[in-house]
């Protein structure tokens, strides 16, 4: 879930976790390898000529379930020398320092997210990275996650 990423650089860590904008990419990208399967199964199992459909189907729902993975792996919080970047799909959506960070809660409700307060009062979601989610939360040290998590954030503990 949230996790810092081993890296050559010892204060940067990434933040990655099942949130509002990454989950339809992951269920989109299910659909699509879905199709894949299907595709395969029903022109390879009939024991006829595929055909040049079933070729032009497999290739675009292949690629279709490969760019929607990756946007969905794209999803995540970089937090790296003082500075908080939120990414979605690999782009950056929103920039701040860290010290600007004034708290990070967990909203709560049917999807929970990271609400910041920045120190000039606004309050902004955070797309890229999410606590974890009903019922992981109710895992043992599922709390101490999230609350390291916001602690990266708000850049009080080291990576």
């Amino acid at each position: 879930m949230s996790e810092p990423a081993g890296n050559d650089q010892s204060d940067k860590a990434v933040l990655r976790g099942s949130t509002l904008v990454s989950a339809p990419f992951t269920l989109f990208g299910v659909i699509a390898a879905a199709i894949a399967v299907y595709t395969v199964i029903w022109a390879f199992g009939s024991g006829t000529d595929p055909g040049g459909s079933a070729w032009v189907t497999l290739a675009v729902a292949g690629a279709l379930a490969f760019g929607a993975f990756t946007a969905a792996r794209g999803c995540r919080v970089v937090l790296s020398d003082g500075e908080m970047r939120d990414v979605v799909a690999w782009k950056v959506v929103f920039r701040t320092r860290q010290e600007a960070v004034a708290a990070v809660r967990v909203r709560r409700g049917p999807w929970r997210t990271y609400e910041m307060e920045t120190d000039d009062g606004k309050r902004r979601v955070v797309l890229g990275a999410g606590p974890m989610q009903f019922p992981s939360n109710l895992l043992p040290g599922a709390r101490d996650r999230d609350l390291a998590a916001i602690d990266l954030m708000m850049g009080e503990m080291g990576s």
